[in-house]
């Protein structure tokens, strides 16, 4: 399944309006956006039907003061 032309085309105008230092968006390249990383399709259509940006290695803060208060027991 491809993706509509339209909304590959409004995906990458998008990206090209990001900041992306840590090149997360790499794999938005190539004619197929159902195959970028992030990207949901429909399965019939092709059309985009998600987009998830969130970041797949959040940071923590361990010297948060609250970690000190958690019970394990």
């Amino acid at each position: 399944m491809n993706c509509m032309e339209s909304d590959r085309e409004a995906l990458i105008d998008f990206k090209n309006g990001l900041h992306d230092p840590a090149n997360r968006l790499s794999s938005w390249k190539g004619s197929n956006c159902c195959h970028w990383r992030g990207i949901s399709c429909e399965n019939t259509t092709g059309a985009v039907i998600a987009v998830d940006l969130r970041n797949p290695h959040p940071t923590y803060n361990y010297n948060d003061e609250s970690l000190d208060r958690i019970r394990l027991d």
